[in-house]
C-alpha cells in the first residue's frame, strides 16, 4: 500500500512538471500589418505588442508590414496580439491564414 502510494505520487509530480514546462513553452507567430505609413508606426506597433503580458518579444518591420512574435502561449493568444494592435490604430491579421484556433 504504502509503494502504491508512492507511485501515485511520483506520478501526479510528473504530471505536474510535464503541464507546466508545456504552459511556458514559447510559440512564434508572425502577422500582417495594414496601415502602417511612415517609420514611426513599426515602434508604435512593437511597444504595443511588447505591453501584452506573455510577449517575449516582437520584431515589426516597416517594409514588409509584418510583426513577427514570440510570446507565452500559456500566458496569451493571438487574439489578444491582434486587439493590442488594434489598440494602436491598425489591422492585423495572421500571415498566411490562421489554421491555430487562436493560439
Amino acid at each position: 500500500m504504502k509503494t502504491l502510494s508512492i507511485v501515485a505520487a511520483a506520478l501526479v509530480l510528473a504530471l505536474v512538471t510535464v503541464q507546466a514546462s508545456a504552459a511556458g513553452r514559447p510559440e512564434t507567430v508572425t502577422l500582417k500589418v495594414e496601415g502602417m505609413n511612415c517609420g514611426l508606426c513599426a515602434p508604435a506597433v512593437r511597444k504595443a505588442l511588447s505591453g501584452v503580458k506573455g510577449v517575449r518579444s516582437a520584431e515589426v518591420s516597416f517594409e514588409s508590414k509584418e510583426a513577427r512574435v514570440e510570446y507565452d502561449a500559456g500566458e496569451t493568444t493571438v487574439d489578444e496580439l491582434i486587439r493590442a494592435v488594434a489598440g494602436v490604430g491598425f489591422t492585423a491579421s495572421v500571415a498566411g491564414g490562421r489554421g491555430d484556433g487562436g493560439r
